[in-house]
Protein backbone atom coordinates (compact mmCIF):
# COMPACT_ATOMS: atom_id res chain seq x y z
CA UNK A 1 0.00 0.00 0.00
CA UNK A 2 1.38 3.35 -1.06
CA UNK A 3 -0.92 5.49 0.79
CA UNK A 4 -0.67 9.21 -0.42
CA UNK A 5 3.18 8.85 -1.59
CA UNK A 6 2.04 8.36 -4.89
CA UNK A 7 0.35 11.74 -5.46
CA UNK A 8 2.88 13.43 -3.58
CA UNK A 9 5.51 12.25 -5.51
CA UNK A 10 3.52 12.29 -9.05
CA UNK A 11 2.70 15.82 -8.49
CA UNK A 12 6.67 16.62 -7.28
CA UNK A 13 7.57 14.94 -10.31
CA UNK A 14 5.59 16.44 -12.66
CA UNK A 15 6.38 20.13 -11.26
CA UNK A 16 10.35 19.33 -11.78
CA UNK A 17 10.03 18.13 -15.29
CA UNK A 18 7.52 20.52 -16.25
CA UNK A 19 8.04 23.51 -13.97
CA UNK A 20 5.22 25.65 -15.94
CA UNK A 21 2.33 23.28 -16.25
CA UNK A 22 -0.57 23.26 -13.97
CA UNK A 23 -1.01 20.54 -11.76
CA UNK A 24 -4.82 19.28 -11.24
CA UNK A 25 -6.48 16.46 -9.33
CA UNK A 26 -9.49 15.23 -11.39
CA UNK A 27 -11.78 13.43 -9.73
CA UNK A 28 -15.43 11.77 -10.09
CA UNK A 29 -18.55 12.50 -8.49
CA UNK A 30 -17.24 15.76 -6.12
CA UNK A 31 -20.77 16.96 -6.36
CA UNK A 32 -21.64 14.10 -3.99
CA UNK A 33 -20.84 14.96 0.08
CA UNK A 34 -18.94 11.92 0.53
CA UNK A 35 -16.54 12.14 -2.36
CA UNK A 36 -16.31 16.39 -2.08
CA UNK A 37 -15.35 16.10 1.40
CA UNK A 38 -12.83 13.38 1.14
CA UNK A 39 -11.00 15.13 -2.35
CA UNK A 40 -11.75 18.56 -0.09
CA UNK A 41 -9.33 17.09 2.84
CA UNK A 42 -7.05 15.52 0.24
CA UNK A 43 -6.54 18.99 -1.16
CA UNK A 44 -5.97 20.71 1.83
CA UNK A 45 -3.75 18.27 2.64
CA UNK A 46 -1.34 17.38 0.27
CA UNK A 47 -1.31 21.60 0.02
CA UNK A 48 -0.48 21.95 3.64
CA UNK A 49 2.44 19.76 3.02
CA UNK A 50 3.75 21.67 0.21
CA UNK A 51 2.55 19.07 -2.64
CA UNK A 52 2.10 21.41 -6.22
CA UNK A 53 -1.70 20.94 -6.51
CA UNK A 54 -2.65 23.85 -8.62
CA UNK A 55 -6.06 22.77 -9.58
CA UNK A 56 -9.07 20.63 -9.07
CA UNK A 57 -10.89 18.60 -12.24
CA UNK A 58 -14.37 18.05 -11.88
CA UNK A 59 -15.80 15.19 -13.79
CA UNK A 60 -19.63 15.52 -13.96
CA UNK A 61 -21.58 12.76 -15.15
CA UNK A 62 -24.57 13.90 -14.10
CA UNK A 63 -28.53 12.67 -14.98
CA UNK A 64 -31.19 14.16 -16.30
CA UNK A 65 -32.50 14.54 -12.26
CA UNK A 66 -29.43 14.24 -10.39
CA UNK A 67 -27.39 15.65 -8.72
CA UNK A 68 -28.96 18.71 -7.67
CA UNK A 69 -27.30 21.86 -9.44
CA UNK A 70 -27.37 23.90 -6.01
CA UNK A 71 -24.84 20.56 -5.01
CA UNK A 72 -22.58 21.38 -8.31
CA UNK A 73 -22.82 24.92 -7.43
CA UNK A 74 -22.06 24.23 -3.62
CA UNK A 75 -18.78 21.94 -5.02
CA UNK A 76 -17.75 24.82 -6.92
CA UNK A 77 -17.61 27.23 -4.33
CA UNK A 78 -16.24 25.17 -1.58
CA UNK A 79 -12.81 24.53 -3.70
CA UNK A 80 -12.96 28.06 -4.22
CA UNK A 81 -12.02 28.98 -0.98
CA UNK A 82 -8.89 27.16 -1.25
CA UNK A 83 -7.62 29.29 -3.69
CA UNK A 84 -7.45 26.31 -6.16
CA UNK A 85 -7.75 26.65 -10.07
CA UNK A 86 -11.18 24.47 -11.20
CA UNK A 87 -12.22 22.86 -14.29
CA UNK A 88 -14.82 20.87 -15.61
CA UNK A 89 -13.18 18.14 -17.57
CA UNK A 90 -15.82 15.96 -18.18
CA UNK A 91 -19.06 16.73 -18.67
CA UNK A 92 -22.15 15.07 -20.24
CA UNK A 93 -25.76 13.88 -18.70
CA UNK A 94 -27.08 10.40 -18.85
CA UNK A 95 -31.02 10.07 -19.87
CA UNK A 96 -31.40 7.51 -16.64
CA UNK A 97 -31.84 8.13 -13.62
CA UNK A 98 -30.57 4.33 -12.21
CA UNK A 99 -28.09 1.42 -13.14
CA UNK A 100 -30.73 -0.81 -13.99
CA UNK A 101 -33.26 0.75 -16.68
CA UNK A 102 -33.08 0.26 -20.26
CA UNK A 103 -34.99 1.43 -23.04
CA UNK A 104 -35.44 1.12 -26.98
CA UNK A 105 -36.10 4.60 -27.52
CA UNK A 106 -35.70 7.83 -25.35
CA UNK A 107 -38.74 9.81 -24.89
CA UNK A 108 -38.86 13.68 -26.58
CA UNK A 109 -40.21 14.56 -22.92
CA UNK A 110 -36.95 13.35 -21.15
CA UNK A 111 -35.10 15.15 -24.08
CA UNK A 112 -36.81 18.36 -22.89
CA UNK A 113 -36.04 17.82 -19.43
CA UNK A 114 -32.42 17.06 -20.14
CA UNK A 115 -32.62 20.72 -22.10
CA UNK A 116 -33.58 22.27 -19.11
CA UNK A 117 -31.14 20.52 -16.87
CA UNK A 118 -28.20 21.97 -19.46
CA UNK A 119 -29.80 25.53 -19.20
CA UNK A 120 -29.40 25.06 -15.37
CA UNK A 121 -25.93 23.30 -15.11
CA UNK A 122 -24.46 26.09 -17.35
CA UNK A 123 -25.96 28.88 -15.23
CA UNK A 124 -23.86 27.43 -12.46
CA UNK A 125 -21.19 27.56 -14.78
CA UNK A 126 -21.90 31.49 -15.48
CA UNK A 127 -22.37 32.31 -12.35
CA UNK A 128 -19.34 30.50 -10.68
CA UNK A 129 -17.23 31.45 -14.36
CA UNK A 130 -14.37 33.29 -11.72
CA UNK A 131 -13.87 29.98 -10.33
CA UNK A 132 -14.05 27.89 -13.66
CA UNK A 133 -11.27 28.23 -16.20
CA UNK A 134 -12.92 25.72 -18.80
CA UNK A 135 -15.97 23.51 -19.30
CA UNK A 136 -15.21 20.10 -21.62
CA UNK A 137 -18.45 18.26 -22.70
CA UNK A 138 -17.50 14.84 -22.64
CA UNK A 139 -17.88 13.80 -26.59
CA UNK A 140 -19.37 15.60 -29.18
CA UNK A 141 -22.39 13.78 -30.47
CA UNK A 142 -24.58 10.68 -28.97
CA UNK A 143 -22.97 8.21 -31.43
CA UNK A 144 -19.71 7.96 -29.46
CA UNK A 145 -20.27 8.33 -26.24
CA UNK A 146 -18.78 5.81 -23.79
CA UNK A 147 -22.46 5.59 -21.96
CA UNK A 148 -23.49 3.52 -24.41
CA UNK A 149 -21.44 0.64 -22.98
CA UNK A 150 -22.11 1.66 -19.45
CA UNK A 151 -23.02 0.25 -16.69
CA UNK A 152 -23.80 -2.02 -19.62
CA UNK A 153 -24.99 -1.98 -23.27
CA UNK A 154 -28.09 0.35 -24.19
CA UNK A 155 -29.12 3.15 -25.75
CA UNK A 156 -27.97 6.08 -23.99
CA UNK A 157 -28.21 10.05 -24.82
CA UNK A 158 -26.10 12.11 -23.47
CA UNK A 159 -24.67 15.16 -25.19
CA UNK A 160 -25.69 18.44 -26.72
CA UNK A 161 -25.82 16.48 -30.46
CA UNK A 162 -27.63 13.41 -31.40
CA UNK A 163 -26.39 10.46 -33.11
CA UNK A 164 -26.86 12.22 -36.57
CA UNK A 165 -25.06 15.13 -34.83
CA UNK A 166 -28.30 17.52 -35.23
CA UNK A 167 -28.50 19.79 -32.47
CA UNK A 168 -31.25 18.47 -29.91
CA UNK A 169 -32.66 20.24 -26.90
CA UNK A 170 -29.37 19.93 -24.64
CA UNK A 171 -27.66 22.32 -27.25
CA UNK A 172 -30.23 24.46 -26.98
CA UNK A 173 -30.39 24.61 -23.02
CA UNK A 174 -27.21 25.67 -23.29
CA UNK A 175 -27.13 28.19 -26.03
CA UNK A 176 -30.42 29.77 -26.52
CA UNK A 177 -33.17 28.33 -23.61
CA UNK A 178 -36.16 29.97 -25.52
CA UNK A 179 -36.12 27.04 -28.31
CA UNK A 180 -36.53 25.01 -25.49
CA UNK A 181 -39.93 22.71 -25.85
CA UNK A 182 -42.11 23.41 -23.11
CA UNK A 183 -42.30 20.52 -20.93
CA UNK A 184 -45.22 19.42 -17.95
CA UNK A 185 -43.16 19.13 -14.64
CA UNK A 186 -44.94 16.80 -12.04
CA UNK A 187 -44.34 16.67 -8.02
CA UNK A 188 -45.94 14.28 -5.27
CA UNK A 189 -47.31 16.52 -2.82
CA UNK A 190 -48.06 14.60 0.73
CA UNK A 191 -50.61 15.45 2.91
CA UNK A 192 -49.52 17.99 5.56
CA UNK A 193 -51.44 20.86 7.54
CA UNK A 194 -49.37 24.17 8.16
CA UNK A 195 -49.84 27.20 10.82
CA UNK A 196 -49.50 30.18 8.13
CA UNK A 197 -47.29 33.01 10.17
CA UNK A 198 -44.15 32.69 8.57
CA UNK A 199 -42.00 30.53 10.50
CA UNK A 200 -40.50 27.55 9.02
CA UNK A 201 -42.21 24.92 11.00
CA UNK A 202 -40.89 21.10 11.02
CA UNK A 203 -43.37 20.00 8.00
CA UNK A 204 -41.04 21.86 5.55
CA UNK A 205 -37.81 20.78 7.00
CA UNK A 206 -38.95 16.77 6.59
CA UNK A 207 -38.23 17.38 2.29
CA UNK A 208 -35.19 19.24 0.85
CA UNK A 209 -38.05 20.97 -1.44
CA UNK A 210 -37.70 21.68 -5.39
CA UNK A 211 -35.06 24.50 -6.65
CA UNK A 212 -36.37 27.22 -9.05
CA UNK A 213 -33.54 29.68 -10.87
CA UNK A 214 -32.91 32.06 -13.27
CA UNK A 215 -29.47 32.98 -15.08
CA UNK A 216 -28.86 35.52 -13.00
CA UNK A 217 -29.27 34.19 -9.72
CA UNK A 218 -32.90 35.08 -8.75
CA UNK A 219 -33.87 31.49 -7.29
CA UNK A 220 -36.35 29.89 -4.77
CA UNK A 221 -36.55 26.59 -3.23
CA UNK A 222 -40.38 25.53 -2.46
CA UNK A 223 -42.73 23.08 -1.18
CA UNK A 224 -46.38 22.30 -1.09
CA UNK A 225 -48.50 20.74 1.23
CA UNK A 226 -52.14 20.05 1.70
CA UNK A 227 -55.00 19.13 3.66
CA UNK A 228 -58.98 18.68 2.36
CA UNK A 229 -59.39 22.25 1.56
CA UNK A 230 -56.39 24.02 0.95
CA UNK A 231 -52.74 24.07 -0.97
CA UNK A 232 -49.88 25.09 1.55
CA UNK A 233 -47.13 26.70 -0.57
CA UNK A 234 -43.77 27.51 1.07
CA UNK A 235 -40.95 29.32 -0.79
CA UNK A 236 -37.67 30.46 0.56
CA UNK A 237 -36.60 33.25 -2.12
CA UNK A 238 -32.86 34.01 -2.64
CA UNK A 239 -33.08 37.93 -3.71
CA UNK A 240 -30.67 40.03 -1.76
CA UNK A 241 -32.17 43.30 -3.63
CA UNK A 242 -35.06 43.71 -0.33
CA UNK A 243 -37.51 45.40 -2.78
CA UNK A 244 -40.87 45.40 -1.25
CA UNK A 245 -41.93 45.07 -4.46
CA UNK A 246 -40.72 41.84 -4.97
CA UNK A 247 -43.20 38.99 -5.86
CA UNK A 248 -43.83 35.27 -5.79
CA UNK A 249 -46.94 34.49 -7.70
CA UNK A 250 -48.68 31.28 -7.15
CA UNK A 251 -50.62 29.37 -10.00
CA UNK A 252 -53.38 27.02 -9.26
CA UNK A 253 -55.76 25.32 -11.64
CA UNK A 254 -57.68 23.11 -9.82
CA UNK A 255 -58.91 20.58 -12.40
CA UNK A 256 -55.71 20.64 -14.02
CA UNK A 257 -57.05 21.03 -17.49
CA UNK A 258 -54.32 22.59 -19.32
CA UNK A 259 -56.12 24.96 -21.02
CA UNK A 260 -54.74 28.28 -23.09
CA UNK A 261 -57.03 30.34 -20.89
CA UNK A 262 -58.05 31.10 -17.61
CA UNK A 263 -61.07 28.64 -16.26
CA UNK A 264 -64.22 29.68 -13.11
CA UNK A 265 -61.04 27.30 -11.32
CA UNK A 266 -57.70 28.78 -12.43
CA UNK A 267 -56.29 31.80 -10.08
CA UNK A 268 -53.02 33.59 -9.82
CA UNK A 269 -52.15 34.15 -6.15
CA UNK A 270 -49.77 36.99 -5.81
CA UNK A 271 -47.32 37.81 -2.54
CA UNK A 272 -45.20 40.94 -2.21
CA UNK A 273 -41.91 40.71 -0.63
CA UNK A 274 -43.29 43.60 2.00
CA UNK A 275 -46.16 40.75 2.83
CA UNK A 276 -49.27 42.58 0.93
CA UNK A 277 -51.43 40.41 -1.13
CA UNK A 278 -54.93 40.61 -1.88
CA UNK A 279 -57.91 39.14 -0.19
CA UNK A 280 -59.17 36.28 -0.37
CA UNK A 281 -56.06 33.36 0.88
CA UNK A 282 -53.91 33.35 3.83
CA UNK A 283 -50.02 34.57 3.24
CA UNK A 284 -47.00 35.64 5.72
CA UNK A 285 -43.28 36.54 4.77
CA UNK A 286 -40.77 37.24 6.87
CA UNK A 287 -37.05 38.66 5.63
CA UNK A 288 -34.30 35.68 5.61
CA UNK A 289 -30.48 36.05 5.25
CA UNK A 290 -30.15 36.45 1.43
CA UNK A 291 -33.80 36.59 0.72
CA UNK A 292 -37.33 36.50 1.99
CA UNK A 293 -39.23 33.62 2.94
CA UNK A 294 -42.92 33.16 1.90
CA UNK A 295 -45.46 30.82 3.05
CA UNK A 296 -49.50 30.46 2.26
CA UNK A 297 -52.57 29.00 2.25
CA UNK A 298 -54.61 28.44 -1.40
CA UNK A 299 -58.09 27.70 -0.68
CA UNK A 300 -59.54 24.94 -3.28
CA UNK A 301 -63.33 25.16 -4.09
CA UNK A 302 -63.41 21.42 -4.09
CA UNK A 303 -62.37 18.78 -1.08
CA UNK A 304 -58.92 17.58 -2.13
CA UNK A 305 -58.21 14.05 -2.26
CA UNK A 306 -55.21 11.20 -2.60
CA UNK A 307 -54.22 10.49 -6.12
CA UNK A 308 -55.71 14.12 -7.73
CA UNK A 309 -53.91 16.09 -10.00
CA UNK A 310 -53.67 19.58 -9.62
CA UNK A 311 -52.78 22.17 -12.31
CA UNK A 312 -49.62 24.20 -10.75
CA UNK A 313 -47.04 26.81 -11.67
CA UNK A 314 -44.29 29.45 -9.07
CA UNK A 315 -42.76 32.64 -10.67
CA UNK A 316 -40.44 34.84 -9.00
CA UNK A 317 -39.68 38.65 -9.86
CA UNK A 318 -37.62 40.86 -8.81
CA UNK A 319 -38.40 44.29 -8.80
CA UNK A 320 -35.24 45.87 -9.15
CA UNK A 321 -34.30 44.03 -12.14
CA UNK A 322 -37.54 43.56 -14.19
CA UNK A 323 -36.38 41.66 -16.83
CA UNK A 324 -35.87 39.08 -14.20
CA UNK A 325 -38.06 36.16 -13.52
CA UNK A 326 -37.73 32.38 -12.78
CA UNK A 327 -40.92 29.79 -12.97
CA UNK A 328 -41.30 26.17 -12.13
CA UNK A 329 -42.75 25.02 -15.37
CA UNK A 330 -43.93 27.89 -17.41
CA UNK A 331 -40.48 28.72 -19.43
CA UNK A 332 -42.61 31.44 -21.11
CA UNK A 333 -43.79 32.98 -17.89
CA UNK A 334 -47.21 33.76 -19.56
CA UNK A 335 -49.03 31.91 -16.49
CA UNK A 336 -51.18 35.00 -16.16
CA UNK A 337 -53.33 34.23 -19.16
CA UNK A 338 -51.92 30.97 -19.49
CA UNK A 339 -52.57 27.56 -17.74
CA UNK A 340 -51.59 25.08 -20.71
CA UNK A 341 -48.03 25.44 -19.21
CA UNK A 342 -48.28 24.97 -16.00
CA UNK A 343 -46.53 21.97 -14.28
CA UNK A 344 -48.84 18.70 -12.24
CA UNK A 345 -49.37 17.92 -8.49
CA UNK A 346 -50.39 14.52 -7.62
CA UNK A 347 -51.81 14.27 -4.48
CA UNK A 348 -50.27 12.13 -1.93
CA UNK A 349 -50.65 10.32 1.96
CA UNK A 350 -49.02 12.23 4.45
CA UNK A 351 -45.22 11.79 5.05
CA UNK A 352 -44.36 9.59 7.43
CA UNK A 353 -42.06 10.43 10.69
CA UNK A 354 -40.74 8.45 13.85
CA UNK A 355 -39.11 9.49 16.91
CA UNK A 356 -35.94 8.09 17.88
CA UNK A 357 -34.60 8.08 21.41
CA UNK A 358 -31.43 8.67 22.70
CA UNK A 359 -29.73 5.16 23.94
CA UNK A 360 -27.15 2.36 22.57
CA UNK A 361 -28.46 -1.01 22.58
CA UNK A 362 -26.46 -4.19 22.36
CA UNK A 363 -26.84 -5.66 18.74
CA UNK A 364 -27.72 -9.18 20.28
CA UNK A 365 -31.27 -9.76 19.06
CA UNK A 366 -32.38 -9.33 22.27
CA UNK A 367 -34.79 -6.14 23.04
CA UNK A 368 -33.64 -4.75 26.43
CA UNK A 369 -35.29 -1.71 28.43
CA UNK A 370 -33.83 1.05 26.47
CA UNK A 371 -36.61 -0.14 23.62
CA UNK A 372 -39.05 0.07 25.29
CA UNK A 373 -38.81 3.78 25.27
CA UNK A 374 -39.35 3.79 21.71
CA UNK A 375 -42.57 4.75 19.88
CA UNK A 376 -43.34 1.82 17.28
CA UNK A 377 -43.88 1.61 13.69
CA UNK A 378 -45.77 -1.19 11.15
CA UNK A 379 -44.67 -1.92 7.77
CA UNK A 380 -48.51 -1.87 6.54
CA UNK A 381 -48.13 -0.17 3.08
CA UNK A 382 -48.43 -3.24 0.72
CA UNK A 383 -46.21 -3.26 -2.13
CA UNK A 384 -46.07 -6.21 -3.53
CA UNK A 385 -49.01 -9.27 -3.01
CA UNK A 386 -52.39 -8.56 -2.08
CA UNK A 387 -54.94 -7.79 1.29
CA UNK A 388 -52.86 -8.80 4.74
CA UNK A 389 -51.39 -12.29 4.07
CA UNK A 390 -47.77 -10.83 3.58
CA UNK A 391 -45.29 -10.81 6.20
CA UNK A 392 -44.66 -7.68 8.26
CA UNK A 393 -42.84 -5.79 11.13
CA UNK A 394 -42.70 -3.57 14.20
CA UNK A 395 -39.99 -1.39 14.45
CA UNK A 396 -38.15 0.64 16.82
CA UNK A 397 -35.45 3.30 16.30
CA UNK A 398 -32.94 4.37 18.70
CA UNK A 399 -29.66 5.94 18.16
CA UNK A 400 -26.26 7.67 19.59
CA UNK A 401 -23.48 9.87 18.22
CA UNK A 402 -22.63 7.49 15.78
CA UNK A 403 -25.19 5.06 14.85
CA UNK A 404 -29.36 4.98 14.01
CA UNK A 405 -29.86 1.52 15.39
CA UNK A 406 -33.24 -0.76 14.51
CA UNK A 407 -35.36 -3.56 16.17
CA UNK A 408 -37.56 -4.92 14.10
CA UNK A 409 -39.92 -7.83 15.10
CA UNK A 410 -41.42 -9.66 12.23
CA UNK A 411 -44.72 -11.53 12.07
CA UNK A 412 -44.14 -14.70 9.60
CA UNK A 413 -45.13 -18.14 10.52
CA UNK A 414 -43.05 -19.92 7.55
CA UNK A 415 -39.32 -18.45 6.76
CA UNK A 416 -37.82 -19.53 3.36
CA UNK A 417 -34.34 -19.08 2.66
CA UNK A 418 -34.26 -21.11 -0.48
CA UNK A 419 -34.05 -18.33 -3.12
CA UNK A 420 -30.56 -17.93 -4.96
CA UNK A 421 -31.38 -14.55 -5.13
CA UNK A 422 -31.34 -12.36 -1.74
CA UNK A 423 -34.25 -10.34 -2.36
CA UNK A 424 -36.76 -13.34 -2.78
CA UNK A 425 -35.70 -14.86 1.28
CA UNK A 426 -37.19 -14.15 4.12
CA UNK A 427 -35.52 -10.87 5.21
CA UNK A 428 -36.00 -7.10 6.22
CA UNK A 429 -34.27 -4.08 4.08
CA UNK A 430 -33.19 -1.12 5.65
CA UNK A 431 -33.03 1.96 4.06
CA UNK A 432 -31.00 4.62 5.49
CA UNK A 433 -30.42 8.47 3.68
CA UNK A 434 -28.35 10.04 6.67
CA UNK A 435 -28.77 13.66 5.26
CA UNK A 436 -32.48 13.00 4.52
CA UNK A 437 -32.12 14.41 0.78
CA UNK A 438 -34.47 12.84 -0.57
CA UNK A 439 -33.29 12.26 -4.20
CA UNK A 440 -34.74 10.43 -7.17
CA UNK A 441 -31.61 8.39 -7.04
CA UNK A 442 -28.55 7.24 -4.52
CA UNK A 443 -26.15 9.55 -3.19
CA UNK A 444 -22.88 8.23 -1.82
CA UNK A 445 -24.15 7.94 1.86
CA UNK A 446 -27.26 6.45 1.13
CA UNK A 447 -27.57 2.94 1.85
CA UNK A 448 -29.98 -0.60 1.68
CA UNK A 449 -29.50 -3.19 4.47
CA UNK A 450 -30.56 -6.28 4.06
CA UNK A 451 -30.62 -9.20 6.80
CA UNK A 452 -32.81 -12.58 6.29
CA UNK A 453 -34.35 -14.31 8.94
CA UNK A 454 -30.53 -16.38 10.04
CA UNK A 455 -28.44 -13.08 9.43
CA UNK A 456 -27.12 -12.87 5.64
CA UNK A 457 -26.59 -9.41 5.04
CA UNK A 458 -26.34 -7.77 1.33
CA UNK A 459 -25.76 -4.25 0.77
CA UNK A 460 -26.59 -1.94 -1.75
CA UNK A 461 -27.06 0.92 -3.48
CA UNK A 462 -26.25 2.95 -6.80
CA UNK A 463 -22.66 3.57 -5.71
CA UNK A 464 -21.89 -0.02 -4.82
CA UNK A 465 -21.48 -1.46 -1.34
CA UNK A 466 -17.90 -0.60 -1.14
CA UNK A 467 -18.04 2.79 0.97
CA UNK A 468 -20.93 1.59 3.47
CA UNK A 469 -20.09 -1.91 3.74
CA UNK A 470 -18.53 -1.71 7.24
CA UNK A 471 -21.64 0.54 8.50
CA UNK A 472 -23.64 -2.59 9.25
CA UNK A 473 -23.79 -5.18 12.23
CA UNK A 474 -26.83 -7.45 12.94
CA UNK A 475 -28.08 -10.31 14.98
CA UNK A 476 -31.23 -11.97 14.35
CA UNK A 477 -33.49 -14.34 16.39
CA UNK A 478 -36.03 -16.91 15.57
CA UNK A 479 -39.09 -16.61 17.39
CA UNK A 480 -42.60 -18.15 17.18
CA UNK A 481 -44.51 -17.22 14.60
CA UNK A 482 -41.73 -15.09 13.16
CA UNK A 483 -37.82 -13.20 13.61
CA UNK A 484 -36.28 -10.42 15.14
CA UNK A 485 -33.73 -8.24 13.51
CA UNK A 486 -31.58 -5.79 15.77
CA UNK A 487 -29.23 -3.93 13.78
CA UNK A 488 -26.71 -0.68 13.89
CA UNK A 489 -26.20 1.34 10.70
CA UNK A 490 -22.73 3.86 11.43
CA UNK A 491 -24.06 7.24 10.12
CA UNK A 492 -20.08 8.12 9.60
CA UNK A 493 -21.21 11.27 6.76
CA UNK A 494 -23.49 13.29 9.54
CA UNK A 495 -22.80 14.22 13.24
CA UNK A 496 -26.31 12.76 14.85
CA UNK A 497 -27.80 15.27 17.36
CA UNK A 498 -30.74 15.90 19.00
CA UNK A 499 -33.15 16.74 15.77
CA UNK A 500 -31.60 15.56 13.27
CA UNK A 501 -34.02 14.13 10.61
CA UNK A 502 -32.61 11.25 8.10
CA UNK A 503 -34.22 9.53 5.47
CA UNK A 504 -35.56 6.28 6.22
CA UNK A 505 -37.87 3.26 5.20
CA UNK A 506 -38.44 -0.48 6.43
CA UNK A 507 -39.23 -2.98 4.01
CA UNK A 508 -40.15 -7.13 4.90
CA UNK A 509 -39.80 -9.29 1.87
CA UNK A 510 -41.58 -12.26 2.40
CA UNK A 511 -40.61 -15.58 0.11
CA UNK A 512 -42.67 -18.81 -0.21
CA UNK A 513 -41.20 -22.13 -2.10
CA UNK A 514 -38.31 -20.22 -2.91
CA UNK A 515 -39.86 -17.12 -4.61
CA UNK A 516 -40.69 -13.22 -3.09
CA UNK A 517 -44.72 -13.76 -2.67
CA UNK A 518 -45.45 -10.57 -0.84
CA UNK A 519 -43.69 -7.06 0.23
CA UNK A 520 -44.71 -4.25 3.15
CA UNK A 521 -42.93 -1.00 3.77
CA UNK A 522 -43.70 1.78 6.25
CA UNK A 523 -43.71 4.31 4.17
CA UNK A 524 -42.79 3.91 0.49
CA UNK A 525 -45.93 2.86 -1.97
CA UNK A 526 -43.30 2.73 -5.59
CA UNK A 527 -41.68 -0.37 -4.79
CA UNK A 528 -38.62 1.58 -5.84
CA UNK A 529 -36.93 2.61 -2.38
CA UNK A 530 -33.64 0.39 -3.55
CA UNK A 531 -33.34 3.18 -6.72
CA UNK A 532 -34.97 6.19 -5.24
CA UNK A 533 -34.87 8.10 -1.63
CA UNK A 534 -37.74 10.38 -2.21
CA UNK A 535 -40.30 8.53 -1.17
CA UNK A 536 -38.94 7.18 2.15
CA UNK A 537 -40.29 8.33 5.70
CA UNK A 538 -38.31 10.42 8.13
CA UNK A 539 -36.76 9.36 11.41
CA UNK A 540 -36.45 11.99 14.17
CA UNK A 541 -33.57 12.13 16.39
CA UNK A 542 -34.59 12.88 19.41
CA UNK A 543 -32.32 13.33 23.06
CA UNK A 544 -35.45 12.13 25.63
CA UNK A 545 -38.34 9.80 25.69
CA UNK A 546 -40.16 11.18 22.68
Amino acid sequence: MTGLDYLRTAFRVAREVAPNAKLYINDYNTEYPRKRKALYDLVVRLRAEGVPVDGVGHQLHINVERQRVAEIERTIQLFAGLGVQQQVTELDMSAYTNFVESLPAIPPDVLAIQGYRYRDVFDVFRRQRQHLSSVTVWGLGDDGTWLKDFPFPRLDLPLLFDEQLQAKPAYWGVVDPSRLPQVTRGLTVPAGGITVDGRRELEWDLLPGTDVSSRGGLAANFQVRWDARHLYVDAEVVDPTRDKADTVDIFVDEDNAKTPSYGADDARYRVLRGGGHAKGFEARTAPTGDGYRVEAAIPLRTAATVDRGIGFDIRLRDASHPAESASWNDNAQGQDADTSRWGTLTLADALRRVEAPRAAPVIDGVAEPAWAHAPAITTNVTVVGTGTGGATARAKLLWDAGHLYVLAAVTDPVLDETAANAFEQDSVEIFVDPDNSKNTGYNDDDGQYRISFSNRRTIGGNFGAAAIADNLTSATRVVPGGYVVEASIELDTIRPADGTLIGFELQVNDATGGARTAVTTWQDPTGLSLLNTSRWGVARLVRDDP
